[in-house]
């Protein structure tokens, strides 16, 4: 099964470089590397072939920044690999036998669509905490994370209305309405050089804004009434505090007057299977008291939908 390395990235250089050696030190090589450039400034395209003058980039240059959504969709386009690697630049591979795990699990389970990898962060976190090799998701984290290139055929690429901000959770959802399973793999960690101080105003506004849009897009009214209340209160209190009231008031218009959300209800198994998913990381018994409502939330709309 062949693989395509895909990275977006713009003005992060050094970052790169530090990428595509952790590729290099795979113990299979994958078919090709594709990198999309969001309109750098500070030579990267340049620097990068002159940095690796043995690797056949497939390079393309854009003439400005077009967000993150639509530069991953200009890189699927242009990946002939059967698997798609979605790979930060930002990022770095740590086990030298990731590409091969991730190739034998592809081969071996043929209704996984979407591999995602533990991150850990500049703190020393991981997004997975579990001493279980495999766990099924609902999501994935774009950057880190393998898909099935048919997938783009069947169901559409990422929604660019998305700009830069859970355009993986929109298409998780869709991924799951065709019975294809997200999966991360906890022992498999990958570094991603990011911590908190990265989260800026534009980032909380497209957050809000985009988890509206799916929210009203994809799941029945009971279920919009109890998760937007959640995410329009938690929103409104930090946009008072962090400072982006002016982007939170933007973010409804928009909603409301601007985006079409293309409504597209997902019922039955599919929706008992999202909720149960939603619900599995708030079953640890050190959730925090917001977690533990999350939770209770969750476990009534299943008392609704899983009769």
């Amino acid at each position: 099964m062949d693989l395509s390395v895909f990275i977006l990235t713009k003005d992060r250089y050094e970052n790169l470089v530090a990428a595509i050696k952790s590729v290099q030190c795979q113990s299979i090589q994958p078919k090709e590397i594709v990198i999309v450039d969001n309109g750098s400034i500070d030579g990267t395209p340049e620097n990068i072939i002159e940095e690796f003058p043995k690797i056949n980039f497939k390079l393309i240059k854009l003439h400005k920044n077009f967000g993150i959504v639509t530069g991953r969709n200009i890189g699927i386009k242009n990946c002939a690999g059967d698997i798609i690697f979605f790979f930060d630049d930002d990022a770095e591979l740590i086990n030298k036998k990731t590409f091969s795990i991730v190739s034998d699990l592809f081969d071996n389970e043929k209704d996984v669509g979407i591999v995602t990898l533990n991150i850990v962060d500049l703190d020393n976190k991981l997004k997975y905490n579990t001493i279980e090799k495999i766990i099924e998701t609902s999501s994935f984290s774009g950057g880190v994370s393998f898909i099935r290139k048919n997938l783009f055929d069947q169901i559409g690429m990422f929604d660019d209305k998305f700009y830069n901000y859970a355009e993986e959770n929109d298409f998780s959802i869709r991924v799951l309405t065709l019975d294809y399973k997200i999966v991360a793999l906890p022992e498999i960690k990958i570094l991603h050089k990011v911590n908190q101080n990265r989260i800026n105003n534009r980032i909380r506004y497209y957050s809000f804004r985009n988890k509206i849009i799916i929210l009203f897009r994809y799941f029945p009214i009971i279920y919009i009434l109890i998760e937007s209340s959640w995410i329009f209160f938690g929103n409104l209190i930090n946009s008072f505090k962090n400072g982006w009231t002016f982007l939170f008031i933007i973010a409804l218009y928009e909603i409301i007057f601007k985006i079409d959300v293309n409504r597209s209800v997902i019922k039955g198994n599919h929706l008992i299977k999202y909720l149960k998913l939603k619900k599995e990381p708030y079953n640890k018994v050190d959730c925090n008291f917001a977690e533990r409502i999350k939770g209770k939330m969750i476990d009534i709309l299943l008392k609704i939908y899983d009769k």
